[in-house]
């Protein structure tokens, strides 16, 4: 459903106390790599990620979830995670120069958008 993507999306950091998701037997920090939309009379989606953990025995490890709707509204339960920026990038923003593409330029005889 559009509303789980709007929930959340891959990258972000989910933080879920064990009353949070189904069949759930201890709390679980999750860095979402996918989301997999339920149909909207379920009142859960399915998250699959990498553990996040101080237990090194858990930390990096895949796991999927599936956490409730409810829960994932609430506050601190989902952080976003801005897209990565390159070096080239970062740098240009702090400066505030253009960031300008090094692809070469386009030939106008070649057929496609111009």
């Amino acid at each position: 459903m559009p509303d789980d993507e709007a929930l959340v999306c891959p990258g972000d950091l989910v933080a879920l106390r064990q009353c949070d998701h189904v069949d759930a037997d201890r709390p679980v920090r999750l860095r979402v790599e996918e989301v997999w939309p339920s149909p909207e009379w379920f009142s859960w989606v399915t998250l699959y990620g990498r553990e996040v953990s101080d237990d090194p025995r858990r930390h990096g490890s895949i796991t999927s979830v599936r956490a409730y709707r409810d829960a994932l509204r609430q506050p601190g339960a989902v952080t976003r995670t801005p897209a990565p920026v390159c070096a080239y990038c970062r740098e240009r923003l702090a400066t505030g120069s253009p960031i300008v593409s090094s692809a070469p330029p386009r030939d106008p005889t070649l057929p496609g958008p111009s």
